[in-house]
């Protein structure tokens, strides 16, 4: 991912596997718990942003450009980080 990509978490796992692989970056605020409540109650978005890498709802994502779902080709993975 770039800087100012984004893409869209489609189901409660993709969610619990961006939450896993990217747990490093964020802060302590995030729990798992918390973000599949808010996946529940709307769109949840996995954004590569100039502050670095987070999770973020429709709001967040307006400046930047929406790219296809890695969590869903096991191959690109590795180009997450």
């Amino acid at each position: 991912m770039k800087k100012k990509e984004y893409f869209k978490i489609e189901t409660v796992e993709e969610l619990k596997k961006a939450y896993h692989m990217f747990e490093y970056y964020w802060d302590k605020d995030y729990s798992l718990e918390n973000e599949i409540e808010y996946f529940n109650s709307g769109s949840r978005y996995v954004i590569y942003g100039l502050i670095g890498i987070y999770l973020g709802d429709d709001v967040h994502i307006s400046i930047y450009t929406e790219i296809p779902s890695p969590l869903r080709n096991i191959n690109n993975l590795n180009k997450l980080i």
